[in-house]
């Protein structure tokens, strides 16, 4: 296990430090990381910005280490049930257990908000996170045809009750 830190990502746009700002570039540096193909279209950073400023359904954890942001989750609340929209490690920290924590963190977090489960969608060649998945206790209950719009690429739902 890395010695990484999480905490919440800043949503106060206007802080004195521009620490918020800080954190939507590093979110979106991660995304851009990312080999095409293995992750969602990233989203521009005034997307970040207004839905850390006016959804109060949304909630992003970033993950941390020598300095940096390294990773990031969001999870949205649809009523009763808590949806993982994005969950995305930097290449380099990949691997050393950082996923699992963003995991731990989402899950803590619907419990909290008295989630009844937790749900997403994980491409179907995506197999790394089928695992990481799996070993939080999610299982696989459907697929979503031509999921992803970058490569047509199927969606495994995966899911897990927490009531």
């Amino acid at each position: 296990m890395s010695d990484v830190t999480l905490r919440p990502m800043r949503g106060d746009i206007i802080a004195a430090d521009d620490s918020a700002a800080a954190d939507i570039v590093a979110v979106s540096a991660i995304e851009h990381a990312i080999p095409s193909g293995l992750s969602t279209r990233p989203l521009p950073p005034a997307e970040y910005a207004k839905e850390l400023t006016t959804n109060p359904q949304a909630w992003f954890v970033l993950a941390e280490a020598e300095g940096a942001v390294v990773a990031f989750a969001w999870l949205q609340m649809f009523y009763d049930e808590a949806h993982v929209m994005n969950i995305v490690t930097h290449p380099a920290w990949q691997g050393r257990g950082v996923g699992w924590q963003l995991m731990q963190a989402l899950l803590a977090e619907a419990r909290r908000r008295q989630a009844i489960c937790l749900t997403l969608e994980v491409r179907a060649g995506n197999v790394p996170a089928q695992r990481l998945y799996a070993k939080c206790g999610l299982q696989v209950v459907g697929r979503r045809k031509r999921y992803y719009r970058d490569n047509s690429e199927d969606a495994l739902i995966m899911t897990l009750g927490l009531g």
